[in-house]
C-alpha cells in the first residue's frame, strides 16, 4: 500500500467516524430538545387545567401539581444524565472493546 492509498484510506475513516459522531450527538440534542418540549407541554398543560378548575377542589390542585413536579424532575434527571454521558465518553481512539 503506498502513501496515497494509505492517506485516502485515512481519510476515509476519519470522515466515517466524524460522521457517525455527528449523528450520534444530533440525536442526544434531539431528544433533549423533544423531552423539554413534552415537559414544557405538560406545565402549560396544568396551568390551563389549574386555571380552569380554580374554584374546585384541593384534591383536584394537589395532584396536578405532584404530577407537574414529577415531570419536572423527571426531566431534569435526564438532562443531568445526558449531559453526564456526554462529558465522561471516552475518546473514539479508547473506546473499550465488546465482550
Amino acid at each position: 500500500m503506498d502513501e496515497k492509498e494509505r492517506r485516502s484510506a485515512f481519510l476515509s475513516a476519519l470522515t466515517t467516524e466524524h460522521f457517525v459522531l455527528q449523528t450520534a450527538a444530533s440525536a442526544t440534542v434531539s431528544e433533549s430538545a423533544a423531552r423539554a418540549s413534552i415537559y414544557i407541554l405538560s406545565l402549560s398543560s396544568t396551568l390551563v387545567a389549574m386555571g380552569f378548575a380554580s374554584q374546585s377542589r384541593e384534591a383536584f390542585f394537589i395532584g396536578v401539581v405532584t404530577v407537574a413536579i414529577l415531570v419536572g424532575v423527571f426531566y431534569a434527571y435526564q438532562r443531568w444524565r445526558f449531559g453526564l454521558a456526554q462529558r465522561t465518553a471516552p475518546p473514539p481512539d479508547q473506546t473499550p472493546a465488546t465482550p
